[in-house]
């Protein structure tokens, strides 16, 4: 049994031969039935109107492997060597800095307390020349 095709007309109601129309609708029946009973046969996807569709699907939708598994895993270790790699740069330059970090705060704590030393020197020497300057001038006789 080849492809059927159904086609209704717009002629298949003769309003005047009632007849005439029941047997167009009885022999559309049928054919859908036989139709299906194809379809039914081969099993929906075996059939050759279904068969050259699912076909044709599949060679559009084919997604074809660029690469074997292997290559892909090793690839995938480069990446992450080449990551670690970094991973190691960047922890080396975050330790030199967080040692520049702590020259740096000892610096300036020492700067801070030659600072507040010289301060209360220069205060406590202005202290002494008013005193000197007071004892100098003292009463007039």
């Amino acid at each position: 049994m080849g492809d059927v095709e159904i086609q209704l007309e717009s002629t298949i109601l003769d309003v005047q031969d009632g007849d005439f129309s029941c047997a167009k609708f009885l022999w559309a029946t049928w054919k859908a039935h036989e139709t299906m009973a194809s379809y039914v046969h081969h099993q929906f996807y075996e059939h050759p109107s279904i068969a050259a569709v699912l076909a044709r699907h599949l060679v559009d939708n084919h997604v074809k492997p660029d690469e074997a598994a292997s290559t892909k895993i090793n690839n995938l270790d480069k990446a992450v060597k080449s990551i670690n790699a970094c991973l190691g740069s960047v922890q080396s330059t975050a330790d030199r800095v967080s040692g520049e970090v702590k020259t740096l705060t000892s610096t300036f704590t020492t700067l801070s307390n030659t600072v507040n030393t010289l301060n209360s020197t220069i205060h406590h020497n202005k202290g002494k020349k008013k005193d000197k300057d007071k004892d100098n001038k003292g009463p007039k006789q």
